[in-house]
């Protein structure tokens, strides 16, 4: 049952993105299918998978658009309080002089999809820099925020590079507040603060909200996609929004995406991400510019189980160590081993902090 989920999560959702070309003889009866329907719910994919049953000229049925229907009002809810946190807090910090940027969620939806109510975004995550870190917590603090309890310890604010807060407000909604973008256990980017440096701009009512560029907003999905894939989590919201900015953009953005990739050490990320992409979907993603040594080799992973966190009982998945191996990718041994070990030390580092907790 779990492969007949997967193809047709596969055939539907990619035909979301690339409809030329599709086999149309996808079975009516599977298309409210339990399993399906829930794998579709987890992934956070439903205006995909609903644009998908349209070209395949699949009416959804009633019980079908009553799940629909109840999915959307929950972005209604919690991205309708993201975007009013935002309003609030992201002006607060830019008067007290803490330079900040809002990563993910609503306002990254807007970007790709032309709308903040696209899919659910449960908080707000904001990026500062490490030395604001502290002054941004306590301004969140005089805003009526509190920090999660589980969060206040040097795992999370440390280790991750995080911290929760909830407002008193129930008209408000969570805050994420970064000064790191990295999952231990996975490679890190060279420099969090990069994402900090020449932000784009988004209105929201009357305030102006800085946001990253946009070839460092495609890369940060990255991170996150590797990093749902890392927990086994569904990841294909990720996978989706990948494809959508990349087939949004044009032969310079890519360049510029590569070139920031490089830059950040991230370069394996980035083609792990474009190649799963493509096997998810079953479709072909517009070319990235690669150079000699820019191979990753992903032929014995399961990469749609993966993207969809819908293993198979058969299916193996790759260890963590295996995962970090592959995106560990270098041009010559040596430097994949000297990066290898670094992030291996650093993950048992934060594993420790963690268990000490």
């Amino acid at each position: 049952m779990t492969q007949t989920v997967i193809d047709c999560l596969v055939d539907i959702v990619g035909c979301a993105l690339a409809p030329d070309g599709r086999d149309r003889s996808l079975p009516l009866e599977m298309a409210c299918e339990a399993e399906l329907v829930a794998a579709v719910d987890a992934n956070r994919i439903w205006p995909a998978y609903l644009k998908g049953l349209s070209h395949f000229d699949i009416d959804p049925g009633s019980d079908l658009r009553a799940v629909a229907a109840h999915a959307s009002a929950r972005v209604m809810h919690h991205n309708g309080k993201s975007l009013a946190t935002a309003r609030l807090v992201m002006p607060q910090l830019a008067e007290n002089g803490i330079n900040a940027v809002v990563i993910k969620g609503a306002l990254r939806q807007a970007s790709v999809y032309g709308t903040p109510m696209y899919r659910q975004a449960n908080d707000l995550d904001i990026l500062v820099s490490s030395a604001d870190f502290r002054a941004a917590a306590e301004l969140l603090g005089e805003l009526g925020f509190a920090p999660q309890a589980r969060c206040e310890n040097r795992w999370w604010t440390s280790a991750l590079g995080e911290q929760h807060f909830d407002s008193v407000n129930p008209g408000l909604g969570q805050i994420d507040l970064h000064h790191r973008i990295q999952q231990p256990g996975l490679p890190g980017p060279r420099s969090a603060s990069a994402w900090l440096a020449d932000p784009a701009h988004m209105k929201l009512g009357e305030s102006k909200i800085s946001i990253p560029t946009e070839e460092k907003a495609i890369l940060l999905g990255c991170l996150n996609l590797v990093k749902a894939i890392h927990h086994r989590e569904p990841a294909a919201m990720y996978a989706f929004e990948f494809a959508s900015a990349l087939l949004a953009s044009n032969r310079e953005g890519r360049e510029c995406l590569v070139r920031f990739a490089r830059d950040q050490k991230l370069m394996a990320v980035l083609l792990f991400c474009h190649t799963a992409t493509e096997a998810a979907f079953r479709i072909a993603l517009p070319a990235l510019s690669l150079e000699d040594g820019d191979t990753l080799d992903t032929s014995d992973m399961p990469l749609p189980e993966m993207i969809f966190a819908l293993p198979r009982p058969d299916t193996h998945l790759p260890r963590h160590r295996n995962l970090l191996w592959t995106l560990c990718g270098a041009t010559n041994l040596l430097a994949r081993l000297t990066r290898f070990s670094f992030e291996a030390s650093r993950y048992a580092h934060a594993e420790t902090r963690r268990l000490l907790a």
